[in-house]
């Protein structure tokens, strides 16, 4: 039940390094990919205490990609808990808060937050090349070319199987200085190791949309969930360390561990029935719902309609992509839930143009020129409105 509300919300919040949301930092595209691969997927927003509630997570990973602030000793031991009942752990982060749950499940590795340098970059120091490399389950011996951005490298006992390394010209700039010193010495470094059956990366940038892209970064993080979990399963990500500067998502995460303080208080369960009815009182009383629930998504068509030639670029092919979708799902006045259920028959239906079915049909980055070309040609696309209505 807990994990059910949990999942409820993230259609609404917008913080960095989200699931379900398409900035260019957050990192929906690896969650859409694990989706049309089969994965099922979930968010926790609340706290990881409510793994407890569960007592067999045979076939799943918890995906923990940039922490922002401290778990707490509980939520530590739940995410034990969890891989204690067979769960799997995918955690990227470049050390911080993250560091505990690092040393709980991977023994004496610690992650360098001093800046790691290469001459293998592509256009600033920031963008580092790394090679990625899995032999494990169904992937068998499989090569990755990578792009990281501003990389941290691990330390310590390594005691699996590193999968991402640098060149051996890389070192690490432990005074600061942007210079490699004498006492700085060139090596290979590790930025990402299996152990027990758990990935470890210390480059939580790999996966966001602007990054995933690139390279063949997304290809390693499916990767990486098929040799999890290769018969397949559920992905569940931890969306509870990540932190908002806007005050109604702070006021959200406010109510989501007052939930978690409930779950385990018989007292404040009461306490909090009360509140609610008179929270929803007061919201009927003086809130006026909007009538149009399938207009919510914002579709940011005046960016779709006043593009500027040559302003466009790969990485916009998603965010295109997902552009031409919601204008087919709102013409047809469909809420999220019902078009996703019925993607490929409405699409079909919708859309006669052979340049805009492969657009839809191939999940590649096009070209720019190519990419302008379609979003030509979605501006002057007329579809038919169908009268039959949703609510998402």
């Amino acid at each position: 039940m807990a994990l059910a509300i949990s999942s409820i919300w993230p259609w609404t919040v917008e913080r960095q390094m989200s699931a379900y949301t398409n900035n260019w930092n957050d990192v929906s595209i690896f969650r859409d990919a694990l989706e049309r691969h089969g994965y099922g997927t979930e968010a926790i927003l609340s706290s990881p205490r409510v793994l407890d509630l569960e007592k067999d997570w045979s076939g799943s990973v918890l995906i923990i990609l940039g922490v922002e602030r401290p778990y707490t000793k509980q939520e530590l031991a739940s995410i034990n808990h969890f891989l204690e009942k067979g769960g799997r752990l995918f955690l990227a982060d470049d050390g911080g808060y993250s560091a505990p749950l690092l040393r709980a499940v991977a023994g004496d590795v610690t992650v360098n937050r001093s800046r790691l340098y290469s001459p293998d970059y592509i256009k600033n120091p920031d963008f580092i090349r790394a090679t990625g490399y899995i032999d494990s389950g169904p992937i068998i011996n499989k090569k990755y070319s990578l792009l990281t951005d501003r990389p941290a490298a691990f330390q310590g006992a390594v005691s699996g199987t590193p999968f991402i390394y640098t060149d051996n010209r890389s070192w690490i700039d432990v005074n600061g200085n942007k210079e490699k010193d004498l006492a700085e010495e060139s090596g290979t470094y590790v930025l990402g190791f299996f152990d027990t059956g758990n990935a470890f990366i210390s480059d939580p940038s790999l996966f966001i949309n602007d990054m995933a892209v690139r390279f063949q970064n997304l290809a390693l993080g499916l990767d990486i969930i098929n040799a999890m979990l290769p018969k397949g399963g559920k992905v569940i990500f931890d969306e509870s360390r990540h932190v908002s500067s806007n005050a109604g998502e702070r006021a959200q995460r406010q109510v989501y561990d007052a939930f978690m303080f409930v779950a385990y208080d018989d007292f404040a369960k009461v306490v909090l029935v009360a509140v609610c009815i008179v929270a929803v009182l007061v919201y009927l009383r003086f809130v006026k719902l909007p009538t149009d629930w399938y207009h919510l998504p914002n579709l940011d068509e005046p960016w779709l309609l006043n593009y500027k030639e040559g302003s466009l670029g790969a990485s916009d092919t998603y965010r295109v992509r997902l552009l031409l979708e919601n204008r087919v799902r709102v013409a047809r006045r469909l809420s999220t839930a019902e078009f996703k259920l019925r993607r490929k028959e409405i699409l079909d239906g919708a859309i006669e143009d052979p340049d805009l079915i492969r657009f839809l049909q191939r999940w590649e980055t096009y070209k720019k020129e190519d990419l302008e070309r379609v979003v030509d040609k979605i501006k002057d696309l007329q579809l038919e409105t169908d009268g039959a209505g949703g609510a998402s």
